[in-house]
């Protein structure tokens, strides 16, 4: 276990078992919450082997967290919580992307505990064989020998790419041997380009391990349309998240606009009703989004702004907190995350 991740588990501990946490909570007026979660997957997954540590709870520790947020805070769904943000201990669960563990794995717990909940859907994955890029290349590096990571690093190495170029190159030459790092710290790096630079290196990395994207691309990864509504008649509901899960930042004004439109225009024919609810890719955001949110017809918009809900928060830039399995995976971190 990594000194970090030892040095969290003992500080959540004290503030737990001391009774501070709940003083903190008491001092804080027991604001309301919005959780965000991506994946959640069994202990033995070989996702969890390879995907980035931010992405995934396990079902373990999912129940866990279900069962705390049903006996201490009382469960409402997204909407209604935006309605009413001075509600006192409220807690709205939220996921993102649409991936079929959802389904699988989290909507028996939420039915179990009755606790509503909203998935925010890219639309062009719904019940399809594609695959995101930063799994696809993750799934990549794992299934390769170490000695083959420098495949990729040449290929990055050689394209143009914008931002701390430097940085981002010595720091890939260094870790190129060490998979974790690596994958971390390629990622992070190609976030900060634009949509087209992603895809030209993809391209060229999915050339070089044809078969494993052969291999990756058959697995099931997405929710279906039926796996969709039989969660909507079970208080799950669900918002648009852009259509190919592009980082709007990165895009042209027009471009947003189009995969925004185009994943509440798709969801709306599928549900059957206005869909109002919006989660921004990567959490990234700014005032022309706002604008674009604003005028396409929702109503509110979610981030990954850490914090709780209050008056002062925008309704089109909403707090969440996010919950990964790194940082609540036993009941004194995940307390002490959701009231910290």
């Amino acid at each position: 276990m990594k000194p970090k991740i030892i040095i969290r588990n003992m500080y959540s501990s004290i503030l737990y078992y001391s009774g501070i946490l709940h003083v903190i909570r008491k001092l804080g007026g027991e604001k309301s919450i919005i959780l965000a979660y991506h994946r959640v997957l069994p202990q033995g997954s070989e996702d969890i082997q390879y995907i980035q540590p931010g992405m995934f709870v396990t079902v373990k520790s999912f129940e866990m967290h279900m069962a705390y947020i049903y006996k201490h805070y009382k469960t409402v769904a997204l909407e209604d919580l935006i309605m009413c943000p001075n509600m006192k201990r409220t807690c709205s669960v939220t996921f993102d992307d649409g991936w079929y563990d959802n389904y699988k794995y989290a909507f028996p717990i939420l039915k179990k505990y009755n606790i509503p909940s909203t998935i925010f859907l890219s639309t062009s994955y719904i019940g399809s064989s594609k695959t995101a890029w930063p799994d696809r290349l993750a799934y990549y590096i794992h299934k390769i020998p170490n000695n083959q990571l420098n495949r990729i690093y040449q290929i990055i190495k050689h394209e143009k790419l914008q931002d701390k170029i430097l940085e981002y190159e010595n720091r890939l030459k260094l870790n190129r041997h060490k998979k974790e790092l690596f994958i971390e710290i390629l990622i992070e790096y190609m976030k900060m380009q634009d949509e087209q630079t992603i895809s030209s290196i993809m391209s060229s990395i999915d050339l070089q391990f044809e078969n494993l994207k052969t291999e990756f691309e058959a697995r099931s990864h997405w929710l279906t349309w039926e796996n969709i509504r039989e969660m909507s008649f079970h208080s799950t509901a669900f918002g648009a998240h852009t259509h190919n899960h592009i980082i709007l930042t990165k895009a042209s004004q027009d471009y947003a606009l189009k995969e925004i439109n185009d994943s509440r225009d798709e969801l709306a024919m599928h549900l059957g009703h206005p869909i109002k609810i919006f989660s921004y890719p990567n959490g990234e955001y700014n005032d022309s989004l706002i604008k674009i949110i604003k005028t396409s017809g929702f109503k509110m918009a979610v981030t990954t702004n850490k914090g709780v809900v209050t008056n002062s928060n925008s309704p089109f830039a909403m707090n969440r907190i996010l919950i990964h399995d790194d940082i609540a995976s036993t009941l004194p971190l995940f307390v002490t995350r959701i009231t910290k």
